[in-house]
Order: structure tokens, then sequence, then C-alpha cells
């Protein structure tokens, strides 16, 4: 991310964070040991690529209650009530409906 931030001169004025709803992963990239003793099924180059980016604190790991992960509104389906929580949690508003619109002196009229 900080690589094509800096080709598009995109300087965002906050740490980068990623959220994690895996405890266990959580705890194998922030522990300072080296070791790794794991259940994880697979433990892949690029979590220690993380891992070293955490430890130079260059990049931030943060727990996540599954149930508050953004993304899971784009992977998976969701019911009524979760797809309102995934619109409130990335700060989407409702659009007014139709009836509404008309009503507002501001409105222009609508095309059928």
């Amino acid at each position: 991310m900080k690589r094509l931030f800096r080709f598009i001169r995109f300087d965002p004025d906050h740490p980068e964070v990623i959220h994690c709803d895996n405890k266990q992963t959580v705890d194998l990239l922030m522990r300072e040991r080296s070791i790794f003793q794991t259940k994880l099924r697979h433990v892949d180059i690029h979590r220690l690529w993380v891992r070293q980016e955490v430890q130079a604190k260059r990049l931030q790991i943060e727990w996540l209650n599954t149930s508050e992960m953004p993304a899971d509104g784009l992977t998976k389906p969701l019911t009524r009530v979760k797809h309102e929580a995934f619109i409130r949690q990335i700060g989407m508003e409702r659009v007014p409906s139709e009836t509404s619109l008309t009503s507002s002196p501001l409105a222009l009229p609508l095309k059928n």
C-alpha cells in the first residue's frame, strides 16, 4: 500500500492499520519471539513480511470482532440487518426516496 500511495502521490495523515478478526494471527504477527508454534494450517511468506513490518512499526495490526469487520460486506452474503450495519460502517447514507425528492422545494422534476 505504501508503495502504491507514494506512486500516486497520496499521503494519508494516519498510520496504516490492518484489521484482523483472527486472534491467533494477530498474536503471531505481534509477539516478539520469532519461534512460530501455531495451530494455523499454513504460515506463508506474506505473513512473515507483515510481521516484519509490524515489528518495524511501519504497520499496525488490530484485532476486530468478526461482526464488526467491514470487509465482510464485500465478501459474504448479508442479511438485511447486517447489510444496514455494513452501510453504516463504511459511512454511506440512505438516499431519500423518490417521493421525498419530489416534495423538496429544491428537487428537480423526475423524468419517466
